[in-house]
Protein backbone atom coordinates (compact mmCIF):
# COMPACT_ATOMS: atom_id res chain seq x y z
CA UNK A 1 0.00 0.00 0.00
CA UNK A 2 1.25 3.60 -0.90
CA UNK A 3 1.54 6.78 1.05
CA UNK A 4 -1.36 7.97 -0.91
CA UNK A 5 -3.33 4.89 -0.50
CA UNK A 6 -3.06 5.38 3.22
CA UNK A 7 -3.99 9.14 3.15
CA UNK A 8 -7.19 8.12 1.30
CA UNK A 9 -7.95 5.29 4.21
CA UNK A 10 -7.86 7.64 6.57
CA UNK A 11 -10.02 10.39 4.76
CA UNK A 12 -12.58 7.41 4.26
CA UNK A 13 -12.46 6.39 8.33
CA UNK A 14 -13.37 10.07 8.90
CA UNK A 15 -9.88 11.17 9.07
CA UNK A 16 -9.69 11.04 12.77
CA UNK A 17 -5.42 10.85 13.05
CA UNK A 18 -5.33 14.00 10.16
CA UNK A 19 -7.73 16.21 12.69
CA UNK A 20 -4.61 15.87 15.10
CA UNK A 21 -1.92 16.51 12.41
CA UNK A 22 -0.72 17.02 8.81
CA UNK A 23 -1.98 14.30 6.22
CA UNK A 24 2.15 13.18 6.30
CA UNK A 25 2.04 13.24 10.33
CA UNK A 26 -1.02 10.54 9.54
CA UNK A 27 0.38 8.57 7.33
CA UNK A 28 3.56 8.27 9.14
CA UNK A 29 1.60 7.11 12.04
CA UNK A 30 -0.36 4.22 9.95
CA UNK A 31 2.64 3.15 8.09
CA UNK A 32 4.15 2.32 11.91
CA UNK A 33 1.15 1.74 13.01
CA UNK A 34 1.08 3.56 16.10
CA UNK A 35 -1.13 5.97 18.37
CA UNK A 36 -0.28 9.08 20.34
CA UNK A 37 1.08 9.76 22.76
CA UNK A 38 4.86 8.87 20.95
CA UNK A 39 7.77 8.16 22.55
CA UNK A 40 11.36 8.48 20.70
CA UNK A 41 12.29 5.19 21.78
CA UNK A 42 8.74 3.82 20.63
CA UNK A 43 9.47 5.05 16.86
CA UNK A 44 13.09 3.75 16.84
CA UNK A 45 12.32 0.48 18.08
CA UNK A 46 9.19 0.02 15.64
CA UNK A 47 11.58 1.31 12.98
CA UNK A 48 14.16 -1.37 13.93
CA UNK A 49 11.28 -4.05 13.49
CA UNK A 50 10.29 -2.38 10.48
CA UNK A 51 13.24 -2.15 8.28
CA UNK A 52 14.58 -5.83 9.44
CA UNK A 53 11.36 -6.89 7.86
CA UNK A 54 11.13 -4.87 4.58
CA UNK A 55 14.76 -4.40 3.99
CA UNK A 56 15.15 -5.11 -0.19
CA UNK A 57 18.24 -7.51 0.93
CA UNK A 58 16.12 -9.44 3.08
CA UNK A 59 13.95 -9.92 0.14
CA UNK A 60 15.66 -10.70 -2.19
CA UNK A 61 15.70 -7.49 -4.17
CA UNK A 62 11.95 -7.12 -4.35
CA UNK A 63 10.97 -4.23 -5.84
CA UNK A 64 7.76 -3.65 -3.59
CA UNK A 65 9.65 -4.09 -0.41
CA UNK A 66 12.29 -1.51 -1.73
CA UNK A 67 9.28 0.68 -2.55
CA UNK A 68 8.07 -0.10 1.30
CA UNK A 69 11.17 0.53 2.76
CA UNK A 70 11.65 4.09 1.47
CA UNK A 71 7.99 4.62 3.24
CA UNK A 72 9.24 3.68 6.29
CA UNK A 73 12.40 5.68 6.22
CA UNK A 74 9.88 8.85 5.09
CA UNK A 75 7.55 8.03 8.02
CA UNK A 76 10.68 7.81 10.16
CA UNK A 77 11.52 11.18 9.21
CA UNK A 78 8.48 12.81 9.65
CA UNK A 79 8.12 10.92 13.29
CA UNK A 80 11.35 11.76 14.33
CA UNK A 81 10.52 15.55 13.23
CA UNK A 82 7.02 15.93 15.30
CA UNK A 83 9.15 14.65 18.61
CA UNK A 84 11.85 16.61 18.04
CA UNK A 85 14.44 14.38 17.63
CA UNK A 86 14.98 14.59 13.77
Amino acid sequence: MCSSDLANEYAANGGAAMARGTPAEAVALSIFDLRPPLTTDMVKARYKELVKRHHPDANGGDKIAEERFKEINRAYQVLMEILGAG
